[in-house]
């Protein structure tokens, strides 16, 4: 989902070059933040924002609640996510890093992230 964007000619070259298949994606595009967190919230989609910020936990150590399907929430590669919308969503998860560094690209951190969740849920299936 994109909010308050759309892909541009610029963006397109970026994608074509790096993510070949990204026209295959099912882009949603949300006019406003609040309209980004009601859409979620009404298909049972648990927002979860991947940022650095005072109240993040490492990735690792938060569990999903209930049934809810998480909704991985990211910034743009300079800005990050705006505050207003982070202020909207509960909870932040970071990836710790050794050193000085404080992020990933946006597609890695998106990647480490879902992907743990992706096994964890795979692993609790396979053990009830």
């Amino acid at each position: 989902m994109l909010v308050g964007t759309t892909i541009t000619s610029d963006d397109e070259a970026v994608l074509d070059e790096f993510l070949a298949r990204w026209r295959e994606v099912n882009w949603t595009v949300c006019a406003s933040e609040p309209a980004l967190i009601e859409l979620l919230l009404e298909q049972n989609l648990e927002p979860i924002a991947i940022e650095v910020s005072r109240i993040a936990v490492p990735y690792y150590t938060f569990k999903l609640r209930g049934t809810g399907i998480p909704a991985f929430i990211v910034g743009s590669e300079d800005e990050g996510i705006p505050d207003s919308l982070l202020a909207q969503i509960r909870p932040h998860v970071y990836i710790p890093m050794a050193g000085t560094a404080t992020c990933y690209s946006v597609g890695m951190a998106l990647a480490i992230v879902a992907s743990h969740f992706a096994y964890v849920a795979a692993h609790e299936a396979n053990t009830d």
